[in-house]
């Protein structure tokens, strides 16, 4: 097999997929609960996203950044 991450990732993926599809070992935890903290985790998450980029962008370090300088 190819050794590079995504394939894995990939790999992983689908064989979680398949084994949810056929085995079912009753470990569901499907509630209001969850629901309502993976949606703040996920709303969190993309805060986060927002902030490293706002970040990155006023201290000049992103890519776009870089390449301009390295032009001049």
């Amino acid at each position: 097999m190819i050794d590079i991450p995504p394939v894995w990732l990939i790999g992983m993926c689908v064989l979680a997929w398949l084994l949810s599809q056929h085995l079912s070992f009753g470990l569901s935890i499907e509630s209001w609960f969850t629901d309502l903290l993976s949606g703040l985790l996920i709303g969190a998450g993309l805060i986060l996203m927002l902030l490293a980029v706002t970040e990155m962008r006023k201290q000049r370090t992103t890519a776009f950044h870089i390449l301009k300088r390295r032009n001049l």
